[in-house]
C-alpha cells in the first residue's frame, strides 16, 4: 500500500516538471485576474441596478451618457433611454471571451497531457 502510494506520487511529479508548466501558470494567473475583474464589474453593475450601494446623489448625470429622450406614455414624464444595450454588449463580448478562456484552459490541459503521454511513450521505446 505504501509502496503503491509512493509510485503514484513519482508518476505525478513529472507532470509538474515540464517546461510548459511555467507558461500554463502564467496563463492561469492572467485568466484568473481577468475573470475576477470581470466578475467585480458585473457585481458592481448588479449592486448599482438594485440600488444597494450608498449613493451620495442618485440624480447626478454623467456627461458621457448617451441617451435618447422619450416620453413615458403612462406618466407623461420625460425619460432617458440608453442608446447602447448593455445586456447585448455583455452577451456579444463577455460570454465569448469567457468561453474563449475556458477553452484555452481545457486546451492547455489536453496539450500538457498529450506531451506527457508522448514523453512517457518515448521513454518506453528507448532500448
Amino acid at each position: 500500500m505504501v509502496i503503491e502510494a509512493i509510485n503514484e506520487e513519482k508518476d505525478f511529479s513529472h507532470a509538474l516538471a515540464s517546461p510548459l508548466s511555467m507558461w500554463y501558470a502564467i496563463f492561469i494567473m492572467l485568466w484568473t485576474t481577468f475573470f475576477h475583474e470581470s466578475w467585480k464589474r458585473k457585481q458592481n453593475f448588479i449592486a448599482n441596478e438594485w440600488l444597494v450601494r450608498n449613493f451620495q446623489d442618485v440624480t447626478t448625470e454623467r456627461a458621457d451618457f448617451l441617451y435618447e429622450a422619450a416620453i413615458d406614455p403612462e406618466t407623461q414624464l420625460q425619460v432617458k433611454v440608453a442608446k447602447r444595450d448593455a445586456y447585448k454588449i455583455q452577451m456579444l463580448v463577455g460570454v465569448p471571451v469567457s468561453l474563449l478562456f475556458m477553452g484555452l484552459v481545457i486546451g492547455a490541459q489536453a496539450l500538457m497531457q498529450k506531451i506527457n503521454w508522448d514523453i512517457a511513450r518515448d521513454e518506453n521505446d528507448v532500448p
